[in-house]
Protein backbone atom coordinates (compact mmCIF):
# COMPACT_ATOMS: atom_id res chain seq x y z
CA UNK A 1 0.00 0.00 0.00
CA UNK A 2 1.39 3.79 -1.04
CA UNK A 3 2.37 5.90 1.68
CA UNK A 4 -0.27 8.97 2.15
CA UNK A 5 1.22 12.43 2.45
CA UNK A 6 -1.66 14.63 3.41
CA UNK A 7 -1.19 18.77 2.77
CA UNK A 8 0.05 18.92 6.48
CA UNK A 9 2.87 16.75 6.07
CA UNK A 10 3.87 18.23 2.72
CA UNK A 11 3.65 21.43 4.69
CA UNK A 12 6.24 20.49 7.32
CA UNK A 13 8.28 18.72 4.82
CA UNK A 14 8.89 21.53 2.06
CA UNK A 15 8.41 24.57 4.95
CA UNK A 16 5.70 25.72 2.28
CA UNK A 17 2.51 26.76 3.48
CA UNK A 18 -0.68 24.51 3.68
CA UNK A 19 -2.85 27.84 2.01
CA UNK A 20 0.17 28.05 -0.78
CA UNK A 21 -0.34 24.24 -1.48
CA UNK A 22 -4.36 24.51 -1.25
CA UNK A 23 -3.98 27.61 -3.98
CA UNK A 24 -1.32 25.04 -6.10
CA UNK A 25 -4.61 22.49 -6.13
CA UNK A 26 -6.89 24.76 -6.71
CA UNK A 27 -4.96 26.19 -10.18
CA UNK A 28 -4.13 22.70 -11.32
CA UNK A 29 -0.31 23.37 -10.80
CA UNK A 30 -0.49 20.36 -8.62
CA UNK A 31 -2.66 18.37 -9.78
CA UNK A 32 -1.77 15.16 -8.33
CA UNK A 33 -3.25 15.96 -5.24
CA UNK A 34 -6.15 13.02 -4.39
CA UNK A 35 -8.89 12.88 -1.59
CA UNK A 36 -9.31 10.66 0.97
CA UNK A 37 -13.11 9.49 1.93
CA UNK A 38 -12.91 12.59 4.69
CA UNK A 39 -12.45 14.70 2.11
CA UNK A 40 -8.43 15.38 2.76
CA UNK A 41 -6.30 15.77 0.17
CA UNK A 42 -3.19 13.50 -0.06
CA UNK A 43 -0.55 13.19 -2.54
CA UNK A 44 1.61 9.31 -2.81
CA UNK A 45 5.21 8.94 -2.99
CA UNK A 46 5.86 9.34 -6.14
CA UNK A 47 4.23 12.36 -6.69
CA UNK A 48 6.46 13.67 -4.32
CA UNK A 49 9.30 14.72 -7.30
CA UNK A 50 6.56 17.31 -8.54
CA UNK A 51 5.82 19.17 -5.70
CA UNK A 52 9.60 19.44 -5.06
CA UNK A 53 9.94 20.17 -8.91
CA UNK A 54 6.83 23.14 -8.64
CA UNK A 55 9.00 24.59 -5.10
CA UNK A 56 12.38 24.72 -6.82
CA UNK A 57 10.67 26.53 -10.04
CA UNK A 58 8.79 29.18 -8.08
CA UNK A 59 12.11 29.91 -5.68
CA UNK A 60 13.99 30.41 -9.33
CA UNK A 61 10.97 33.29 -9.94
CA UNK A 62 9.31 31.29 -12.89
CA UNK A 63 5.64 32.08 -13.04
CA UNK A 64 3.18 30.08 -11.59
CA UNK A 65 1.81 30.67 -15.24
CA UNK A 66 5.15 29.08 -16.65
CA UNK A 67 4.90 26.36 -14.11
CA UNK A 68 1.95 24.91 -15.29
CA UNK A 69 2.90 25.02 -18.72
CA UNK A 70 6.24 23.40 -17.91
CA UNK A 71 4.53 20.80 -16.10
CA UNK A 72 1.97 20.34 -19.44
CA UNK A 73 4.82 19.62 -21.27
CA UNK A 74 6.13 16.87 -19.00
CA UNK A 75 2.57 15.33 -19.60
CA UNK A 76 3.18 15.35 -23.49
CA UNK A 77 6.32 13.45 -23.33
CA UNK A 78 9.70 13.89 -24.65
CA UNK A 79 8.21 15.85 -27.99
CA UNK A 80 8.76 18.41 -25.73
CA UNK A 81 11.93 18.22 -24.73
CA UNK A 82 13.60 21.16 -26.28
CA UNK A 83 10.60 23.50 -25.33
CA UNK A 84 11.28 22.23 -21.58
CA UNK A 85 14.92 22.89 -21.76
CA UNK A 86 14.18 26.49 -22.90
CA UNK A 87 12.35 26.99 -19.95
CA UNK A 88 15.22 25.73 -17.71
CA UNK A 89 17.76 27.32 -19.54
CA UNK A 90 16.15 30.48 -19.31
CA UNK A 91 15.52 29.80 -15.43
CA UNK A 92 19.48 29.00 -14.88
CA UNK A 93 20.26 32.49 -16.38
CA UNK A 94 17.96 33.97 -14.26
CA UNK A 95 18.62 32.31 -11.68
CA UNK A 96 22.30 33.05 -11.63
CA UNK A 97 22.06 37.08 -12.52
CA UNK A 98 19.91 36.34 -8.88
CA UNK A 99 22.92 35.12 -6.88
CA UNK A 100 24.84 37.39 -8.50
CA UNK A 101 22.96 40.37 -7.04
CA UNK A 102 22.81 38.73 -3.70
CA UNK A 103 26.26 38.53 -4.20
CA UNK A 104 27.01 42.29 -4.39
CA UNK A 105 24.19 43.22 -2.04
CA UNK A 106 26.00 40.91 0.63
CA UNK A 107 29.26 42.09 -0.12
CA UNK A 108 27.78 46.18 0.39
CA UNK A 109 26.35 45.12 3.66
CA UNK A 110 29.70 43.35 4.56
CA UNK A 111 31.64 46.88 3.80
CA UNK A 112 29.06 48.57 6.14
CA UNK A 113 29.44 46.55 8.98
CA UNK A 114 33.35 47.25 8.37
CA UNK A 115 32.78 50.82 8.72
CA UNK A 116 30.51 50.38 11.80
CA UNK A 117 32.62 48.78 13.68
CA UNK A 118 35.40 50.88 12.66
CA UNK A 119 33.40 53.82 14.20
CA UNK A 120 31.84 51.71 17.14
CA UNK A 121 34.76 49.96 18.05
Amino acid sequence: MNKKYYINNISKRYSISEHTLRYYDKKNILSCFKRDANGYRYVEEKDLRFIELVICLKKTKLSLKNIQRYLQLIEQGDTTMLERFKIIDKQLKLAIKMRKDIDDQIEFLKNKIKIFQKILI
